[in-house]
């Protein structure tokens, strides 16, 4: 599996309710999940942090532009890769 490498993401954190609108849902494995949150890309699915679900299950953030763009594909792919257990190319 290719290592998850972000960088910090700049600027106000989205308003967040139980719905974020624009935003992913993605599924990670706990280090990348924890990688995400940490650099701010994203956060805990409600049912996360309410005990529903395990984490792993994480809203993406959109991005702005281009460059976030690239970041927001490579946690997609993270993604893809964890729950395939196939490594993109």
């Amino acid at each position: 599996m290719t290592k998850l490498v972000l960088p910090s993401r700049k600027g106000a954190k989205p308003k967040t309710t139980n719905f974020i609108p624009h935003s992913q849902l993605t599924q990670h494995g706990p280090d990348e999940a924890s990688i995400i949150i940490e650099s701010g890309w994203g956060e805990d699915h409600f049912l996360v942090t309410i005990g529903h679900y395990p984490q792993g299950l994480i809203m993406v953030f959109s991005p702005r532009d281009e460059d976030e763009l690239e970041v927001v594909k490579k946690i997609v792919t993270c993604s893809y890769e964890y729950a395939t257990g196939q490594v993109v190319i």
